[in-house]
């Protein structure tokens, strides 16, 4: 399970015997798992406790009025606290994939939809392709900039995730480890290439000069008004404007 290990889901379906099932095997791959019969229950669930992700029967079944689309509600809820939701049915179609998955070209009630006769084995590759895409987002307190994640080590600029080689990664890291300050060509030689130069050597290096250029292209780091990786004559590189996630989080 990796890091997906201890987050804590809501299972919401009206069935205690498919709620034990499900909750069983989620919890022997490292889940923390509490449930909901309602969808009052799970309104509740979601009010008082912290949940990483919602797994909504189709049709859960109100105490207070039948209705067969109230998973759905429970996803726009889960979805307007930043909750992602899961859909699982054992009546799927095409128009209810569509309205879970599209909803015709607003926000998605749900980020999938599982049917139950499925198996396990498919809803638990959903639910971690689901969790891993929600731990691969910046914060949302970060939209502007580019922001690190040396966890992961992962780059975004204004909210967008940067496709970068280890190479390219490393050479950003090495000088956002410098906390605006500038990384000599040696240093930075050293943690992208693991080689030890002389100064003279480093700053004449072409791979160096190779790799900023396309770390810059990938930014569209053109230097107007701004650099994000500047040279710094004769001494090495400066990163400018980076934001860091705290590795605790």
């Amino acid at each position: 399970m990796g890091n997906l290990t201890g987050k804590r889901l809501l299972v919401a379906d009206n069935s205690s015997e498919y709620r034990r099932s499900v909750v069983a095997f989620l919890e022997l791959e490292g889940y923390t798992v509490v449930q909901a019969g309602t969808p009052e229950d799970a309104l509740t669930m979601l009010e008082i406790e912290e949940v990483d992700l919602v797994l909504a029967d189709l049709r859960l079944r109100s105490d207070i009025e039948y209705g067969d689309m109230s998973g759905f509600e429970i996803a726009k809820f889960a979805s307007k606290r930043g909750i992602p939701c899961i859909i699982v049915t054992a009546f799927p179609t095409v128009e209810l994939a569509r309205l879970a998955l599209r909803s015709r070209g607003a926000e998605p009630f749900a980020k999938d939809l599982i049917t139950k006769s499925s198996g396990p084995q498919a809803l638990l590759d959903s639910i971690s392709l689901v969790l891993r895409h929600e731990d691969s987002k910046p914060s949302k307190s970060v939209t502007e900039g580019l922001y690190i994640d040396t966890t992961k080590r992962l780059i975004w600029k204004n909210g967008e995730l940067i496709e970068l080689s280890k190479k390219q990664y490393a050479l950003l890291e090495e000088l956002h480890k410098s906390d605006s300050g500038v990384s000599t060509f040696a240093d930075v030689i050293k943690a992208v290439y693991g080689e030890t130069l002389t100064a003279d050597e480093a700053q004449n290096d072409r791979r160096l000069k190779n790799l900023v250029d396309r770390v810059k292209e990938k930014l569209e780091d053109r230097g107007i008004g701004h650099e994000y990786i500047e040279r710094i004559p004769g001494r090495g590189f400066r990163l400018n404007t980076i934001h860091s996630k705290p590795t605790s989080d």
